[in-house]
């Protein structure tokens, strides 16, 4: 069988995430944040609504068979029905290889909050010329009428996501499927990672195990230890 995720232009960089999760730390839960998988935007109108490609949804369903057969499975997503397609379809994946997974459903913490229609039309405008309206939301230059305060985003999410984990197994692994623009908020405000120019891909993202002292992340280029914010008392 055709492998999607190598016949696709943006499946390297999904392909080598998964292979850095077989570098997990066996004993201790993991979390995975992704942006959903492909999709066809043609004008503004499609940002809030567009769901996946047909390729998207085959993506997917591949990634979740690629994923770690021996760890239990909870998969999130954000409110779009774009990454809820990609959460169904990652589950679909797992399912065929015989392994634990539960969707759990949507988290609203994983997508922007705020004024939408001023968010997709600002959004829109800012992409086609550049995509430096990421590093101005996550520097406060955006004006809070249209933007919520990227840090308290930042925080929202992190929230959700220690709380997820209470209840979880050594061999748990929490899947959020959400956005580019959440994926790099997320490095940015827990991990230190300034917002990379390649932007993040489909399927693309990064893995979190936690240690009392630090967190260790992966991405598909390397692995990397940092200390905790000052504000993560959770």
């Amino acid at each position: 069988m055709t492998s999607i995720l190598e016949s696709v232009e943006w499946g390297e960089r999904a392909l080598s995430l998964l292979t850095r999760c077989l570098e997990l730390e066996n004993g201790n839960p993991a979390v995975m944040i992704i942006r959903h998988s492909e999709v066809d935007y043609q004008t503004m109108e499609d940002l809030p609504v567009a769901t996946l490609t047909e390729t998207g949804k085959a993506a997917a369903l591949e990634f979740g068979t690629k994923l770690p057969s021996d760890r239990s499975y909870r998969i999130y997503h954000s409110t779009f029905d774009r990454a809820k397609k990609t959460a169904e379809n990652i589950v679909k994946g797992l399912d065929n290889i015989g392994v634990e997974v539960e969707l759990y459903g949507e988290h609203p913490e994983f997508n922007m909050s705020g004024n939408r229609d001023r968010i997709v039309e600002f959004i829109w405008d800012s992409t086609q010329r550049n995509r430096r309206w990421v590093h101005d939301w996550f520097s406060g230059r955006l004006s809070p009428s249209i933007f919520p305060p990227s840090l308290e985003t930042a925080k929202a999410a992190a929230a959700v996501m220690i709380h997820n984990l209470q209840d979880a197994g050594p061999e748990t692994f929490d899947v959020y499927a959400c956005h580019a623009e959440m994926v790099l908020l997320f490095m940015f405000h827990w991990l230190g990672e300034i917002p990379e120019r390649r932007w993040a891909r489909y399927l693309n993202g990064f893995v979190l195990q936690f240690s009392d002292d630090s967190i260790v992340w992966f991405d598909g280029d390397r692995r990397k230890e940092v200390l905790y914010p000052h504000w993560w008392n959770f």
